[in-house]
């Protein structure tokens, strides 16, 4: 489960994140170690590095600073450090992506570029203020992974033509619809290496959040230009609800946003350390899903083998290998568009 091109770092030059912790609990009382404070911070990264995290989180609670990892789009505890070092720590990531260290009321947004053995990484650090103390959240980008595009995603054929088309078109807004570690920018930077049209005027936004960036990206996509979106939803229906509720008049959404993709990504079980799920448990987990709303009376075949995960003695994430993902493509018409009479019974159904 770990990056083996980060097998050769030299972990001496890291120095281990236990010894130090507990010699900067009596140095950050005096101001702290900038030297010792910076081996911590690196070693939180390259751990990050090495597990393959998606994020790396740093948050604080009452007695403890708890860093934590997503992998496969699931959260998994990792170091717990004193809170002494709280501090220090926030303040080397802030001057490491190019905030302010001084301001601590309100959230920040930054960048740091990491070059490590050959490799490029983008962490893309967003600090917000809590109760206990700042939290930050970096997101983990290998720069040099392999182009992406819309054929090597695992595409529906119906799904991928569909979006291609509207990827054709000049203008217009394409959203990416999803939760948190759904594949979205993921999606988008696919979507931009499908293009590769100098005559395309692109303009991309990572999140549609308020009524300034939604305007924003409405009057790009009715002036000419082919924008690609992403907004924290679970599925098409709700992207257009948050549009309306942000502010943006229904008509403009229908005339500019040509199609939402909901995204979603399903974790895949371990091929080599899976294992058969008893006949009567299976029957039991069959019946349950046939009973799901959401079933839609797809056909099961007779006898099926079912799997569940169990985790192999020395794995870092027990169970699972990767994730595959779950895909819909909507169409935007002035129909499908809620109206504000209507907002409150859409909210609720």
């Amino acid at each position: 489960m770990t990056n083996g091109s980060l097998q050769g770092v030299d972990m001496r030059e890291w120095a281990d994140l236990d010894a130090l912790a507990a010699e900067m609990g009596v140095l950050a009382a005096l101001g702290g170690d900038e030297e010792k404070i910076a081996s911590i911070a690196n070693q939180l990264i390259l751990e990050a590095l090495q597990f393959g995290s998606s994020d790396i989180h740093c948050e604080p609670k009452r007695h403890e600073l708890l860093i934590r990892h997503r992998f496969d789009g699931v959260l998994y505890p990792g170091r717990r450090i004193s809170m002494s070092l709280h501090n220090a720590l926030m303040a080397r990531f802030k001057g490491m992506a190019g905030l302010s260290v001084m301001e601590k009321r309100a959230p920040q947004c930054g960048r740091i570029q990491i070059n490590l053995l050959g490799v490029e990484y983008d962490l893309r650090v967003s600090c917000i203020p809590t109760f206990f103390g700042e939290k930050i959240v970096m997101r983990v980008i290998d720069n040099s992974s392999v182009p992406l595009s819309i054929d090597t995603l695992g595409f529906d054929l119906v799904i991928m033509t569909t979006v291609k088309r509207v990827l054709s078109k000049p203008s217009g807004m394409v959203i990416a619809a999803g939760r948190v570690g759904a594949g979205k920018t993921t999606f988008l930077n696919a979507c931009l290496s499908t293009i590769n049209d100098p005559a395309v005027q692109l303009v991309t936004m990572e999140a549609l959040r308020d009524l300034d960036n939604a305007q924003t990206a409405v009057e790009a996509a009715l002036s000419g230009c082919l924008v690609m979106a992403a907004m924290h939803t679970n599925d098409a229906r709700s992207t257009l609800l948050r549009l309306a509720d942000m502010g943006a008049a229904p008509p403009l959404i229908a005339a500019s946003v040509t199609g939402i993709v909901s995204l979603n990504l399903v974790r895949r079980l371990c091929p080599v350390c899976k294992t058969v799920v008893g006949p009567d448990d299976a029957s039991i987990i069959l019946e349950k899903v046939r009973r799901h709303p959401s079933f839609g009376g797809y056909v099961i075949p007779e006898n099926p083998i079912l799997y569940e995960a169990a985790g192999a003695p020395n794995a870092v994430i027990p169970g699972t290998v990767d994730r595959w993902g779950s895909r819909k493509y909507s169409n935007v018409t002035r129909s499908s568009l809620p109206k504000s009479s209507k907002l409150g019974a859409m909210r609720k159904s």
